[in-house]
């Protein structure tokens, strides 16, 4: 890939840098600006808040003819994939923004601006495209479950104590899993991020020592040699056979653990619902202002079902005329039944992160999950290979109030203050505020933003914490 800076823009809310990467080696780039504007940068959380969506921007330009007869960005939209990266300089140095790649369905209009020699070759043409950017996250879409099972193999694998020692087996980190998949989209060195720092499910082999998501590991090879079920293309567990690619895998093993996600400048965070930690003072909102009541939130029935056994499922609730609120298919287990377990799926923790050596790993027996309406951890035990989906099902349940408010937001200046620092990157999905609803003050976090640097606003829609 090539990479290309263009001119820098000014705008209201600072300098924004522009890189490019394609496919085109040699390009000379225009030396004046060709942006005309560019639509709010997004992040969004899905209506329950959960895995992730896919956001865009739209672009406007106008061409420049300085170097190609037929333009410059025709010529390079032409050529094949183009990706963008933006950066914002508020005066302190850049700082990441945003980043994606250009879509297939961008527009150029045209304008002849001198008559049509008689081969019918105009002289003279002036383009303005209008091409749409879509959330650089959309790029996991490229990568099938073969490479990812390929790089894992290559890569991330690992053998250490085995839970039954007659089988030397390999394992792999379930945030691995992710950094696999982000290698084979993004090239260089990748990784995940948890935020915030206090975690909404532990896991634990013995009811005492309680373990973080990033401990966790799945089987990849029993026998150290034969591909587990769910990388294995010859079983029906398979995950190519149930996911078409590698964005589907990662989003729901997300959902598996009520993460969404966000990614970043070769970073990707699993985000959890914050609990008032972290606030964000900003300008004040400018009117007017709204509220709405957001039925839509709420998860009131969930259905959680093994991928590997459609007979294996934890319901909270009776299905409406759609179906239930929320349904998700889980890739893993965990049991405290010595008798009933499921060799294939089970979750394990490492002990140590420092050593991965014979008596360092061990099964997961219990899952518990943080009820945010009750303000307590809850620890699920008892139902066998059912523990974790009852934890995931009741997560989603207490989750979000049921009768949940919804305040749109506009601001003057996108960025905000946390912590003795103010700039736009503390602007980030399920950054923290609290607002006077006229008879208490309530805590709220962000669910939706939108910053417009050019005329510098911000739109964030906060959801009651």
């Amino acid at each position: 890939m090539a990479t290309y800076v263009l001119p820098t823009v000014i705008t209201r809310s600072g300098t924004l840098k522009v890189t490019i990467d394609c496919s085109t080696a040699g390009l000379t780039v225009p030396t004046r600006n060709t942006i005309k504007s560019i639509t709010k940068f997004p992040a969004s959380l899905t209506d329950r808040g959960t895995s992730f969506r896919i956001s865009s921007v739209d672009m406007e330009l106008m061409d420049d003819y300085t170097n190609y007869p037929e333009g410059f960005w025709y010529k390079l939209l032409r050529a094949g994939d183009v990706d963008f990266k933006f950066e914002l300089d508020e005066g302190a140095g850049y700082t990441y923004l945003w980043e994606g790649r250009a879509g297939k369905d961008s527009h150029l209009s045209e304008i002849l601006l001198a008559d049509t020699n008689a081969d019918g070759v105009p002289e003279r043409i002036q383009r303005y495209p209008k091409i749409t950017i879509y959330s650089a996250l959309d790029r996991l879409r490229t990568v099938s479950i073969d490479a990812v099972t390929s790089r894992i193999d290559t890569v991330y694998e690992f053998s250490g104590s085995q839970y039954d020692p007659t089988q030397p087996d390999s394992w792999v980190k379930l945030k691995d899993i992710i950094i696999a998949a982000m290698d084979l989209a993004y090239g260089g060195t990748n990784d995940v991020h948890f935020l915030p720092s206090n975690r909404d499910f532990y896991f634990s082999t013995n009811y005492t020592d309680w373990y973080g998501w990033d401990s966790l590991i799945t089987l990849f090879k029993g026998g150290g040699i034969t591909l587990a079920g769910q990388w294995n293309p010859a079983t029906d567990r398979y995950y190519g056979k149930r996911y078409s690619n590698a964005l589907e895998m990662v989003g729901n093993l997300a959902r598996n653990f009520g993460f969404s996600l966000n990614y970043h400048d070769h970073v990707m965070d699993l985000l959890s619902r914050r609990r008032g930690d972290t606030l964000v003072t900003l300008s004040a909102p400018r009117n007017p202002a709204s509220l709405d009541f957001r039925s839509d939130i709420a998860v009131r029935t969930v259905r959680i079902v093994s991928g590997w056994s459609s007979s294996e499922e934890y319901l909270v609730g009776a299905p409406g005329e759609e179906g239930f609120d929320l349904d998700v298919t889980t890739d893993y287990s965990c049991s405290d039944s010595d008798a009933d377990y499921d060799y294939q799926s089970m979750l394990a923790v490492i002990y140590d992160e420092q050593s991965q050596l014979d008596g360092n790993i061990g099964r997961v027996r219990y899952a518990k999950y943080y009820d945010h309406q009750q303000g307590v951890y809850v620890a699920n035990y008892g139902l066998g290979r059912l523990n974790l989906h009852s934890a995931v099902a009741n997560y989603y349940i207490h989750r979000f109030p049921p009768g949940l408010i919804s305040y749109p937001r506009s601001y003057r200046g996108i960025k905000a203050t946390t912590g003795g620092t103010t700039t736009h990157s503390n602007m980030s999905l399920f950054a923290g505020t609290q607002m006077h609803d006229g008879q208490a003050q309530r805590y709220y976090f962000a669910a939706d933003i939108g910053k417009d640097v050019f005329n510098d606003l911000l739109n964030v829609e906060w959801w009651e914490g």
